[in-house]
């Protein structure tokens, strides 16, 4: 009995590794395979050279391997899309976050114009620009006024430009607030889009006068056309302290000029000491005495007083 006991022993330690061994076994095949994790990725569908603004066709999403994805790697087509290339890219390529740059507000600008419009900025204030209330989208009229000039004599207001469209508010082009409507903060420049001959008057008219914007109703079609505004539409012409000396310095000078030829008339009639003159022929002479011609009458209010006064007419 003895003798059988070691192998007891060892029976019992067989059998417990057997059964170790058994639930070893079936927790391994019972563990479901781990599955692999994926990440969105994007890449090329073409060549890219530099310098190109990349567009929807030139890229595509796939998914790979997450533990492949470095943090250098473009994961969005929106954090690619309208940017610039600053190298070139291949075909079927993984996009890299140093391979472009933000497009600038001027490359942004000239990519919204059309074929044959251009982009003009001009200068306003808080009064010209309507208070800073203007958003990129809107449409407007521009008006310039000068001031008494030789050219447009009396000052006056013209609209140079009708219905034209906002593309820019200071450095903003737009963007997105509530409800997708684009606002822009107050801004001391507007850029228009307009054609190549609106440019040239609006360049010319920002150089001689002071541009005013009018906000249009965005659905407006029809707009009437204006000769412009002087400012004797609206007011009326009362002479100053300095047209009314003019006026009476010119009074005198003819009146002197009148006195001068009497005298003339005298001097031939009966000469210097006043004896009367007469001809070879025994005629006594007379000159001839041209008619007067009547001057320009205008009436003149100094004080709440009306008097006419009597200019002459200008000289042939």
């Amino acid at each position: 009995m003895a003798n059988i006991r070691p192998f007891l022993i060892a029976l019992a330690f067989g059998l417990i590794a057997v059964v170790l061994v058994y639930v070893y076994i079936q927790q391994v095949q019972d563990k479901p395979a781990s599955v692999m994790q994926m990440q969105r990725v994007v890449r090329t569908t073409a060549q890219i050279p530099k310098g190109t603004t990349i567009a929807r066709h030139m890229v595509e999403e796939i998914e790979m391997n997450a533990d492949a994805v470095t943090g250098d790697m473009v994961t969005e087509l929106d954090e690619v899309l309208g940017k610039v290339t600053t190298v070139n890219v291949y075909e079927n390529s993984f996009l890299m976050q140093q391979m472009f740059k933000e497009e600038t507000m001027i490359e942004q600008l000239s990519r919204n114009l059309q074929e044959g419009q251009r982009a003009v900025t001009v200068g306003v204030t808080e009064v010209s620009g309507l208070g800073g209330n203007l958003k990129v989208g809107d449409r407007v009229d521009v008006l310039v006024t000068i001031l008494n000039n030789e050219e447009v004599g009396v000052s006056s207001t013209f609209t140079v430009l009708r219905d034209v469209g906002v593309m820019a508010v200071g450095q903003d082009i737009g963007f997105e607030g509530k409800d997708g409507e684009f606002t822009a903060p107050q801004s001391k420049s507007v850029t228009l889009r307009i054609t190549p001959s609106q440019a040239e008057m609006l360049a010319l008219a920002s150089e001689i006068g002071s541009i005013r914007l009018s906000l249009r109703h965005p659905d407006e079609v029809y707009s009437p056309l204006t000769a412009g505004t002087a400012l004797t539409e609206f007011t009326r012409y009362t002479p100053t302290r300095k047209d009314l000396e003019a006026a009476a310095q010119r009074a005198t000078e003819e009146a002197d000029k009148e006195r001068e030829a009497r005298l003339a008339q005298l001097a031939m009639t009966y000469g210097r000491d006043g004896t009367p003159q007469f001809t070879d022929m025994g005629e006594m002479i007379v000159p001839i005495q041209e008619p007067e011609t009547p001057g320009i009458l205008i009436e003149v209010i100094l004080g709440g007083e009306s008097q006419l006064v009597e200019l002459p007419l200008p000289e042939k």
